[in-house]
């Protein structure tokens, strides 16, 4: 795409270029920006599908977790608390685990 914008640079510099060059290089950047958006799309739509996977994976192991907790482990904090906490945790090792990933 940097070499387009440098053929339009050039093309609008020099005066004697025919006219087509200048509609082919304006179409060349905006196929090219219209496939970068459109593939970006669809890889932030495949992470979001397997961040929302491993969660829904992992939502049920962290409820059974905290519920078996003893009295005296869950004493003076709220299982609410637990929950948040826990869920907080797994969704910062997700989105670790999803940005790691190279899919381009």
């Amino acid at each position: 795409m940097i070499n387009v914008f440098r053929l339009l640079i050039t093309y609008v510099d020099d005066e004697n270029e025919e006219t087509w060059k200048g509609y082919l290089y304006a179409i060349l950047i905006l196929v090219s920006a219209l496939s970068q958006t459109l593939i970006l799309n669809r890889y932030y739509f495949c992470m979001w599908k397997v961040y929302m996977n491993v969660q829904s994976s992992l939502n049920p192991i962290i409820y059974t977790k905290v519920l078996k907790l003893s009295n005296g482990a869950r004493k003076g904090i709220l299982f609410l608390y637990f929950v948040i906490i826990m869920r907080f945790v797994v969704g910062f090792f997700i989105m670790r685990r999803v940005k790691k990933e190279k899919v381009l």
